[in-house]
Protein backbone atom coordinates (compact mmCIF):
# COMPACT_ATOMS: atom_id res chain seq x y z
CA UNK A 1 0.00 0.00 0.00
CA UNK A 2 1.59 3.78 -1.13
CA UNK A 3 2.32 5.34 2.31
CA UNK A 4 1.29 8.40 3.52
CA UNK A 5 3.55 11.87 1.74
CA UNK A 6 6.51 12.42 3.79
CA UNK A 7 6.11 16.17 5.85
CA UNK A 8 9.73 16.98 4.49
CA UNK A 9 8.23 19.58 2.31
CA UNK A 10 5.83 21.60 4.05
CA UNK A 11 4.18 24.26 1.69
CA UNK A 12 5.28 27.87 1.91
CA UNK A 13 2.75 30.03 3.75
CA UNK A 14 4.36 33.33 1.82
CA UNK A 15 6.26 34.32 4.97
CA UNK A 16 9.41 32.11 4.35
CA UNK A 17 12.38 32.33 1.92
CA UNK A 18 11.97 31.66 -1.53
CA UNK A 19 12.06 28.22 -2.36
CA UNK A 20 15.20 26.34 -2.70
CA UNK A 21 17.02 23.82 -5.14
CA UNK A 22 17.78 20.32 -5.29
CA UNK A 23 20.54 19.58 -3.15
CA UNK A 24 23.12 16.78 -4.59
CA UNK A 25 21.34 13.91 -2.66
CA UNK A 26 18.34 14.62 -3.74
CA UNK A 27 18.94 14.50 -7.65
CA UNK A 28 20.51 10.91 -7.03
CA UNK A 29 17.89 9.66 -5.48
CA UNK A 30 15.68 10.74 -8.54
CA UNK A 31 17.94 9.48 -10.97
CA UNK A 32 17.67 6.07 -8.69
CA UNK A 33 13.75 6.31 -8.99
CA UNK A 34 13.79 6.74 -12.72
CA UNK A 35 15.95 3.56 -12.84
CA UNK A 36 13.38 1.89 -10.86
CA UNK A 37 9.70 2.84 -12.34
CA UNK A 38 12.09 2.01 -15.92
CA UNK A 39 12.52 -1.24 -15.13
CA UNK A 40 8.83 -1.65 -13.74
CA UNK A 41 7.72 -0.21 -16.85
CA UNK A 42 9.52 -2.69 -18.93
CA UNK A 43 7.96 -5.48 -16.13
CA UNK A 44 4.38 -4.58 -16.93
CA UNK A 45 4.86 -4.61 -20.84
CA UNK A 46 5.47 -8.15 -19.79
CA UNK A 47 3.44 -8.96 -17.29
CA UNK A 48 0.31 -7.07 -18.78
CA UNK A 49 1.03 -6.44 -22.26
CA UNK A 50 -2.30 -3.72 -22.27
CA UNK A 51 -1.09 -1.49 -19.65
CA UNK A 52 2.51 -1.94 -20.09
CA UNK A 53 2.53 -1.21 -23.93
CA UNK A 54 0.36 2.19 -22.92
CA UNK A 55 3.23 2.85 -20.24
CA UNK A 56 5.88 3.49 -23.07
CA UNK A 57 3.88 6.27 -24.18
CA UNK A 58 4.06 8.46 -20.99
CA UNK A 59 7.30 10.21 -20.44
CA UNK A 60 8.42 9.20 -16.40
CA UNK A 61 10.08 12.25 -14.79
CA UNK A 62 10.67 11.58 -10.81
CA UNK A 63 10.90 15.00 -8.92
CA UNK A 64 11.33 16.39 -5.81
CA UNK A 65 8.83 19.42 -5.51
CA UNK A 66 6.92 20.28 -2.45
CA UNK A 67 4.14 21.42 -4.70
CA UNK A 68 3.85 17.57 -5.29
CA UNK A 69 2.95 15.31 -2.68
CA UNK A 70 2.71 12.11 -4.51
CA UNK A 71 1.64 11.96 -8.59
CA UNK A 72 0.07 13.00 -11.17
CA UNK A 73 -0.19 12.98 -14.69
CA UNK A 74 -0.75 16.15 -17.71
CA UNK A 75 -1.36 13.18 -20.43
CA UNK A 76 2.11 13.50 -21.64
CA UNK A 77 4.09 12.80 -18.19
CA UNK A 78 3.81 10.70 -14.91
CA UNK A 79 5.14 12.54 -12.38
CA UNK A 80 5.58 10.87 -9.11
CA UNK A 81 7.84 12.76 -6.05
CA UNK A 82 10.86 10.67 -5.43
CA UNK A 83 10.29 10.50 -1.87
CA UNK A 84 7.35 9.19 -1.65
CA UNK A 85 8.02 6.36 -4.44
CA UNK A 86 11.04 5.56 -2.20
CA UNK A 87 10.16 2.41 -0.23
CA UNK A 88 7.06 1.04 -2.69
CA UNK A 89 7.14 -2.48 -3.53
CA UNK A 90 7.16 -3.08 -7.21
CA UNK A 91 2.95 -3.91 -6.77
CA UNK A 92 3.08 -0.89 -5.52
CA UNK A 93 4.12 0.89 -8.49
CA UNK A 94 2.75 -1.37 -10.74
CA UNK A 95 -0.70 -0.21 -9.55
CA UNK A 96 0.11 3.26 -9.86
CA UNK A 97 1.61 3.15 -13.27
CA UNK A 98 -1.81 1.54 -13.90
CA UNK A 99 -3.63 4.10 -12.32
CA UNK A 100 -2.00 7.24 -14.17
CA UNK A 101 -2.18 4.82 -17.70
CA UNK A 102 -6.06 4.79 -16.64
CA UNK A 103 -6.41 8.63 -16.30
CA UNK A 104 -4.84 9.28 -19.69
CA UNK A 105 -7.41 6.94 -20.81
CA UNK A 106 -10.22 8.52 -19.27
CA UNK A 107 -8.70 12.58 -20.16
CA UNK A 108 -9.34 13.18 -16.57
CA UNK A 109 -6.64 15.77 -16.98
CA UNK A 110 -8.60 17.70 -18.48
CA UNK A 111 -10.23 20.91 -16.36
CA UNK A 112 -13.85 20.48 -15.54
CA UNK A 113 -15.62 23.83 -14.58
CA UNK A 114 -18.32 24.78 -12.01
CA UNK A 115 -18.18 21.45 -10.87
CA UNK A 116 -17.64 19.84 -6.84
CA UNK A 117 -14.14 19.03 -7.75
CA UNK A 118 -13.31 16.51 -4.66
CA UNK A 119 -16.83 14.49 -6.06
CA UNK A 120 -15.17 14.76 -9.71
CA UNK A 121 -12.13 13.57 -8.64
CA UNK A 122 -13.47 10.59 -6.64
CA UNK A 123 -15.44 9.67 -9.62
CA UNK A 124 -12.48 9.72 -11.45
CA UNK A 125 -10.50 7.43 -9.20
CA UNK A 126 -13.17 5.03 -9.39
CA UNK A 127 -12.64 5.09 -13.38
CA UNK A 128 -9.17 4.60 -12.97
CA UNK A 129 -8.84 1.50 -10.37
CA UNK A 130 -11.95 0.30 -12.18
CA UNK A 131 -10.02 -0.11 -15.70
CA UNK A 132 -6.36 -1.32 -13.59
CA UNK A 133 -8.45 -4.18 -11.80
CA UNK A 134 -10.26 -5.13 -15.09
CA UNK A 135 -6.70 -5.47 -16.70
CA UNK A 136 -5.37 -7.59 -13.83
CA UNK A 137 -3.96 -5.10 -11.32
CA UNK A 138 -3.75 -5.84 -7.75
CA UNK A 139 -5.08 -2.86 -6.00
CA UNK A 140 -4.37 -1.68 -2.78
CA UNK A 141 -6.89 -1.90 0.18
CA UNK A 142 -7.24 2.33 0.16
CA UNK A 143 -8.07 2.50 -3.59
CA UNK A 144 -11.20 4.15 -4.26
CA UNK A 145 -13.65 1.64 -5.74
CA UNK A 146 -17.61 1.58 -5.67
CA UNK A 147 -18.93 -1.41 -6.42
CA UNK A 148 -22.11 -0.88 -7.46
CA UNK A 149 -20.64 2.13 -9.88
CA UNK A 150 -18.76 -0.99 -11.68
CA UNK A 151 -19.28 -0.60 -15.52
CA UNK A 152 -20.68 3.16 -15.26
CA UNK A 153 -19.07 6.03 -16.61
CA UNK A 154 -17.48 9.07 -15.11
CA UNK A 155 -20.94 11.83 -15.26
CA UNK A 156 -22.83 8.40 -13.78
CA UNK A 157 -20.43 7.74 -10.98
CA UNK A 158 -20.47 11.75 -10.33
CA UNK A 159 -24.17 11.68 -10.43
CA UNK A 160 -24.70 9.02 -7.81
CA UNK A 161 -21.76 10.28 -5.69
CA UNK A 162 -23.52 13.41 -5.18
CA UNK A 163 -25.65 11.35 -2.35
CA UNK A 164 -22.73 9.71 -1.16
CA UNK A 165 -22.74 10.35 3.00
CA UNK A 166 -18.94 10.15 3.33
CA UNK A 167 -17.63 11.99 0.60
CA UNK A 168 -15.10 13.67 3.19
CA UNK A 169 -13.33 10.36 4.21
CA UNK A 170 -12.57 9.45 0.44
CA UNK A 171 -9.17 10.52 -0.85
CA UNK A 172 -7.44 10.19 -4.43
CA UNK A 173 -4.24 8.64 -4.48
CA UNK A 174 -2.85 11.04 -6.49
CA UNK A 175 -2.89 14.53 -7.54
CA UNK A 176 -5.24 15.79 -10.10
CA UNK A 177 -4.59 18.57 -12.34
CA UNK A 178 -7.37 20.62 -11.02
CA UNK A 179 -5.51 20.25 -8.00
CA UNK A 180 -2.01 20.56 -9.34
CA UNK A 181 -1.99 24.23 -11.05
CA UNK A 182 -0.47 25.56 -7.38
CA UNK A 183 1.93 29.37 -7.93
CA UNK A 184 5.43 28.92 -7.37
CA UNK A 185 5.05 31.07 -3.81
CA UNK A 186 3.66 28.15 -2.29
CA UNK A 187 6.79 25.79 -2.89
CA UNK A 188 9.54 25.68 -0.76
CA UNK A 189 11.50 23.12 -2.72
CA UNK A 190 11.16 23.99 -6.59
CA UNK A 191 12.28 21.19 -8.92
CA UNK A 192 12.51 22.28 -12.33
CA UNK A 193 11.58 19.10 -14.00
CA UNK A 194 8.27 19.72 -12.45
CA UNK A 195 6.51 21.21 -15.71
CA UNK A 196 3.18 19.84 -16.18
CA UNK A 197 1.95 20.68 -19.75
CA UNK A 198 -1.04 22.55 -20.17
CA UNK A 199 -4.60 20.41 -20.77
CA UNK A 200 -5.31 20.02 -24.21
CA UNK A 201 -8.80 17.89 -25.53
CA UNK A 202 -6.63 16.15 -28.33
CA UNK A 203 -4.45 13.84 -26.53
CA UNK A 204 -7.40 13.09 -24.66
CA UNK A 205 -9.19 11.78 -27.63
CA UNK A 206 -5.63 10.42 -28.47
CA UNK A 207 -5.26 8.14 -25.57
CA UNK A 208 -9.01 6.50 -25.79
CA UNK A 209 -8.45 5.52 -29.71
CA UNK A 210 -5.08 3.82 -28.49
CA UNK A 211 -6.03 2.41 -25.65
CA UNK A 212 -8.93 0.77 -27.79
CA UNK A 213 -6.89 0.14 -30.74
CA UNK A 214 -4.25 -1.91 -28.45
CA UNK A 215 -6.69 -3.70 -26.34
CA UNK A 216 -8.30 -5.22 -29.86
CA UNK A 217 -5.27 -5.14 -31.84
CA UNK A 218 -2.79 -6.73 -29.64
CA UNK A 219 -5.34 -9.02 -27.94
CA UNK A 220 -5.24 -8.15 -24.73
CA UNK A 221 -7.41 -7.21 -22.06
CA UNK A 222 -10.00 -8.94 -21.36
CA UNK A 223 -13.19 -8.98 -23.43
CA UNK A 224 -14.92 -7.18 -20.44
CA UNK A 225 -12.21 -4.52 -20.87
CA UNK A 226 -12.47 -3.90 -24.57
CA UNK A 227 -16.43 -3.60 -24.04
CA UNK A 228 -15.73 -1.02 -21.43
CA UNK A 229 -13.61 0.85 -23.51
CA UNK A 230 -15.68 1.28 -26.19
CA UNK A 231 -18.66 2.00 -23.79
CA UNK A 232 -16.36 4.99 -22.61
CA UNK A 233 -16.97 7.77 -25.18
CA UNK A 234 -15.02 10.54 -24.48
CA UNK A 235 -17.33 13.50 -24.67
CA UNK A 236 -15.25 16.59 -23.82
CA UNK A 237 -18.51 19.25 -23.53
CA UNK A 238 -20.16 16.88 -21.24
CA UNK A 239 -16.98 16.63 -19.21
CA UNK A 240 -17.32 20.88 -18.84
CA UNK A 241 -20.78 21.40 -18.33
CA UNK A 242 -22.32 22.67 -15.41
CA UNK A 243 -23.83 20.87 -12.59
Amino acid sequence: MPPSPPNTLPMNDGTTSPPRALTEAEQLLKAEQRQVWEVDRTNLQASHPFIGSLAAKLILVPVIDSRLPTMMTDGHHLFANAHFTTGLTPAARHFLIAHAIAHCIGGHFLPVRKRDIHRWNLACEHIANYLALLEGIALPTTAILYPSQAGKNVMEVYDWLEDHPCLAQDRPVDLHPSDAWLPLSLATVQDPDYRPVPPQATPARHWRELALKSAINANSGTTRMRDYLAMLTFNECEARKCS
